[in-house]
């Protein structure tokens, strides 16, 4: 299993998170058939912690369609979506609607809280008005080496702003994560640690470590399921013990070989590499990927202290065999097919977002000022051009479901040499 930078991260992490989800108790505000679309800032707009929020839904539900649209702007503020929210947000007919907003309203200073919470309540009326779903992200603090004993900059905005956006969901009953209180200490303290882990980007825009460590914290403080799939295997007996969203078939033990075939309900929430590094600022494998392999063995029993696994004749890790008796959790493999396939979903939802993005510019077109009945003639060509584009959009997420499906897939697991 990996190990943490620190206990005082992973404690600081597990109390925060605790506390934020407190703060909308009960289920994954998402459903079946759910198109969301994420306004928010730069933040939202680089595409990272959006699209690893996505990765994750749609991995852990593959039998929902669930379908997301990225509607960013950079320097955006609640105003600012207010002015676009019809055309640029509301325009995909969503179901829900995440808003993501505050580093820009956060440079007014502390007097702006409650213009911007007013702003907020606005927002609300309107999406509910277009039959959608309201989801608040409050927005990521400052990397600045702030900690919640001493705030200092523009946090000093985001705190309250952070703490009133609490109040406001959990008075209309609409689902909130709080991951600006989620990642103030893991960030500051990072910051100040002897072994910092870089969050990349700046203080503002984090790259992707930190957003993956946004993502995390949005999706524990969201009631996302942890649970991936369990399978305990009976070495002494040759069958398994208990399974949990997953299937297993044609158990063998042979020669001091195990055997079968495994079919996981759901994917684990996909990691690009370039953000891996955050795994040790947070516990991703506990809290989001329970993807677990469990082999028990007698005690009496002469057994080799490690095993090669192997995933449809694909070597993707060495393991002790203490591990295999705690259980191994799985979701951090870089190799195999199952690392293939949720790096594929994440290929995907990049592409389905170059598309969404060539859609939201032509949105902008204006016809152009050409003779003969210019208003009719460029008009038809942009609606053509548009449907095209939306065409595409739609094709895009269809990639992304289907990719995600989950395999039948043959796991070998036999003595190391």
């Amino acid at each position: 299993m990996r190990s943490f930078t620190g206990i005082g991260m992973l404690v600081s992490w597990v109390a925060v998170t605790l506390f934020v989800s407190a703060a909308h108790a009960g289920e994954f505000p998402l459903r079946d058939g759910d198109l969301v679309v994420m306004a928010g800032d730069s933040i939202t707009a680089q595409h990272l912690h959006s699209n690893y929020i996505e990765a994750y839904c749609v991995t852990r539900f593959p039998k929902w369609n669930l379908q997301f649209r990225n509607a960013g702007v950079s320097g955006d503020t609640a105003p600012r979506v207010l002015a676009r929210l019809d055309a640029d947000v509301l325009g995909w007919r969503p179901t829900v609607v995440t808003i993501e907003l505050g580093m820009n309203d956060a440079d007014g200073g502390p007097q702006n809280v409650g213009p911007y919470i007013e702003q907020m309540g606005t927002l609300i009326d309107r999406i509910k008005a277009a039959g959608a779903r309201t989801i608040f992200l409050t927005a990521s603090p400052v990397n600045d080496g702030t900690t919640s004993a001493a705030l200092k900059g523009q946090n000093l905005t985001l705190d309250p702003m952070a703490t009133a956006i609490v109040k406001l969901a959990a008075k209309q009953k609409l689902a909130c994560a709080d991951q600006f209180h989620a990642l103030l200490d893991l960030w500051g303290k990072n910051s100040k640690s002897s072994n910092v882990v870089p969050l990349g980007g700046d203080a503002v825009h984090p790259g992707p470590v930190g957003q993956l460590t946004m993502a995390c914290a949005c999706l524990v403080a969201l009631n996302a399921p942890g649970l991936v799939s369990h399978v305990t295997i009976d070495f002494n007996e040759g069958k398994f013990a208990s399974a949990a969203n997953c299937s297993v078939k044609d158990l063998k033990v042979e020669g001091g070989v195990i055997s079968f075939e495994r079919t996981d309900e759901c994917l684990p929430m996909p990691v690009p590499i370039e953000a891996r590094n955050a795994l040790k600022l947070v516990p991703l494998a506990t809290k989001l990927n329970e993807y677990q392999l469990k082999i028990t063995f007698l005690l009496t029993r002469i057994v080799p202290e490690k095993w090669n696994v192997s995933i449809d004749g694909t070597k993707v890790a060495t393991v002790e065999s203490a591990e295999l008796t705690k259980g191994w959790n799985m979701s951090e493999l870089t190799e195999g097919p199952i690392a293939a396939q949720c790096q594929a979903v994440l290929n995907l939802i990049q592409k389905k977002e170059s598309a969404v993005s060539a859609y939201r510019e032509a949105a902008k077109w204006k016809p152009p000022a050409v003779l003969h009945d210019p208003a009719l003639e460029a008009a038809g060509q942009h609606k053509a051009e548009m449907d095209r584009l939306m065409k595409a959009v739609i094709a895009a997420s269809a990639e992304i479901n289907a990719a995600a499906q989950p395999k039948p897939h043959h796991f070998v697991i036999a003595p190391a040499k």
